[in-house]
């Protein structure tokens, strides 16, 4: 069933491998995956309209705690802050 919203308190709003997140930037939309050799993760700020996409060629292993596709999205989306986006 469609939602009308998500909140810090009630987040539970996922659907198709989107769901919303909630940090510093405001409440935001994620979608990550990977397959064999690929991961990709896009991203959606409603409070910026920016939309972040990145597809990377590799793979990680388990644990998933490795994974440090986050830490270039957090870093892309603080470089196109300072650049006054």
């Amino acid at each position: 069933q469609p939602i009308a919203s998500t909140t810090p308190a009630d987040p539970v709003g996922y659907g198709l491998g989107v769901q919303q997140v909630f940090a510093q930037t405001g409440a935001f939309w994620e979608n990550e995956g990977q397959t064999f050799g690929n991961r990709v993760l896009c991203l959606y700020l409603p409070r910026s309209g920016i939309i972040i996409a990145l597809a990377l060629n590799s793979a990680t292993s388990p644990p998933a705690s490795n994974d440090d596709i986050a830490d270039l999205a957090t870093s892309v989306y603080q470089t196109l802050q300072n650049a006054g986006a």
